[in-house]
């Protein structure tokens, strides 16, 4: 990286101030359109997802209901609604920001089930636009538009970071700091991944606890120009409040973006907040690390994918536990009491693969404990164990 700080003066001519203006001007409109562009690539991203999403479900539907395909004067009015609302209500809950808020499920989740019930309720108040639609068809959308919309925003950000990581539409930065702290920063880019960040050069300053006039960075300019970049990035951490409102004014007045890197917020990971209040604008600080307890979500994962599981394997079970009953009298299901995470008690099911009153007779064979553990009773050849219990337990069912 080139250190621009010694970079030669401009001649005189050369300081034009039409020249300035649109350098300027330049720099300004390039930063706002790489933000037009993508927000525009999301949009149509949402748009097509959301309008594939609609025929999918109306055509999935109208299999189930009756052989006929929906016609085109039933689509298309639906279409157009969803096309237009779906950007919309995205918009409004903050999905064409930063890249946390465009990549979250729950927030495209939420978006789309208020499409659809925008949709629903159209109908409903307006039957002779859109016709009312069905439970059935309302439950595809949702479930096709989610997934198509969160696809399609998944497959526009890996699109932008490829061609970032090929340098193509890179944010061209200057760094405004030493040697070292400008090294800090490149690794935590690398360590973080942004590759829409390409530093073009760096900028020491010079008297920056002392003064905070235009002496502080007499090079700025040219080295904007130069270099081509359009953003500023700080990465001094010795600069007084006074030094760094004139750096950022100047970079204001040449056109160009202002990023910070304190060196200090890197290792706290905090989430930010910029609040306007009647003093000013004011950054808060939260804890990066707030979300929901993980065995919380474990729990509720184990939970809701059980019941799946149940459900799906529910003939199976069936049969297994009819197999139990034929082979030995005796309940199918075998109930004990366990102890989980915590030292807490709970229950534990399984299918019997031992006979009735087996633990009755577990004292008569506890000298045929092959385990050295007396916490354990374990037999090689357990004559507890009826013909149906060997198969289970070598299956694993």
């Amino acid at each position: 990286m080139p250190d621009l700080s010694v970079a030669p003066r401009p001649q005189p001519f050369a300081a034009d101030i039409r020249q300035r203006m649109d350098a300027t001007v330049h720099r300004s409109w390039a930063e706002f359109t790489r933000r037009v562009a993508r927000v525009v690539l999301l949009v149509l991203a949402d748009v097509a997802a959301s309008v594939l999403a609609v025929f999918a479900a109306l055509w999935i539907s109208a299999a189930l209901a009756a052989p006929a395909p929906p016609s085109w004067s039933e689509i298309w009015p639906l279409a157009v609604l969803v096309a237009l609302a779906q950007p919309l209500v995205l918009g409004a809950f903050g999905g064409y920001g930063v890249i946390q808020s465009r990549a979250s499920f729950t927030r495209v989740l939420f978006a789309v089930l208020c499409t659809a019930a925008l949709a629903w309720a159209h109908g409903l108040l307006l039957p002779e636009g859109i016709e009312l639609l069905s439970g059935t068809a309302l439950l595809l959308y949702a479930a096709f538009a989610s997934m198509m919309v969160f696809g399609g925003r998944v497959t526009v950000d890996q699109s932008l970071a490829y061609a970032y990581r090929h340098g193509w539409g890179q944010r061209r930065v200057l760094v405004v700091g030493s040697a070292k702290e400008t090294a800090r920063l490149m690794r935590l880019l690398r360590t973080e991944g942004a590759p829409e960040m390409r530093m073009v050069g760096r900028i020491a300053l010079r008297g920056a606890r002392a003064s905070a006039g235009r002496e502080m960075v007499p090079d700025l300019e040219p080295a904007l120009r130069s270099s081509g970049a359009s953003e500023v990035v700080i990465a001094s951490s010795g600069l007084s409040f006074e030094s760094f409102e004139t750096l950022v004014h100047r970079c204001f007045e040449a056109g160009a973006a202002v990023s910070i890197a304190p060196s200090t917020l890197h290792r706290i990971n905090p989430r930010f907040e910029l609040t306007k209040t009647r003093i000013g604008a004011v950054l808060r600080l939260r804890p990066g690390g707030a979300g929901l307890p993980r065995l919380a979500i474990k729990r509720a994962m184990d939970v809701a994918l059980s019941i799946v599981g149940l459900i799906l394997l529910a003939p199976l079970l069936f049969a297994i536990a009819l197999v139990i009953k034929l082979d030995t009298p005796g309940p199918a299901v075998f109930r004990q009491l366990r102890t989980g995470v915590g030292g807490r008690s709970f229950w534990m099911y399984k299918f019997r693969t031992m006979i009735d009153d087996a633990e009755q007779i577990k004292p008569q064979l506890h000298h045929l404990n092959e385990s050295g553990d007396p916490r354990l009773f374990k037999i090689r050849n357990d004559p507890r164990v009826t013909r149906v219990g060997r198969f289970l337990r070598r299956t694993s069912l």
